[in-house]
């Protein structure tokens, strides 16, 4: 059989503190991390047992790609028979060495631009990096106002990348 499953994690927490985003209100908070780990360990060795196929979605609570538990399964199950595909939901702000040891054509980064958190160029040339290194990704950011200038300056410098032609939405 073949499924898609949707992942919401346990924590809420993201590094980001965006005004508009109720994740970005909660403190990182040791013994609610330890919980996710165990919950999100629990929901992968459970695909790595399976021999059915599934199609995941990680919609996280916030930012989940600065925790090295999450890279290193996601890293795995990318590489197993029975994923499909895996997409996760990200701000981009972690460290994107991780992306070395993924299966390529199973991993789909849902990234999201927010200009009040980060420079148009950091975000900007990890969309390069992601670009360059052929990893598939979307980009969207939140439509508030004070920010079209900027997420109109993003869309026109994605013009510029040659090896994909990546979504904003």
């Amino acid at each position: 059989m073949e499924y898609t499953l949707y992942y919401r994690n346990y924590l809420r927490y993201c590094n980001y503190k965006c005004s508009y985003c109720p994740f970005s209100k909660y403190k990182l908070n040791k013994d609610e991390l330890e919980k996710d780990k165990i919950y999100f360990k629990k929901f992968t060795d459970f695909l790595k047992k399976s021999r059915d196929k599934f199609r995941i979605f990680i919609a996280p609570r916030g930012e989940i790609l600065n925790f090295d538990y999450y890279k290193s399964e996601i890293a795995i199950l990318t590489n197993l028979d029975n994923i499909l595909e895996i997409v996760v939901q990200t701000n981009l702000s972690g460290n994107l060495e991780w992306l070395e040891n993924i299966n390529k054509e199973k991993l789909l980064l849902w990234t999201t631009y927010h200009p009040d958190e980060v420079e148009l160029e950091k975000f900007y040339g990890n969309i390069e990096i992601l670009n360059r290194e052929n990893i598939m990704f979307s980009v969207g950011a939140v439509g508030i106002r004070e920010n079209f200038d900027m997420i109109l300056r993003l869309k026109e410098k994605m013009k510029l990348l040659k090896n994909t032609r990546p979504y904003l939405w």
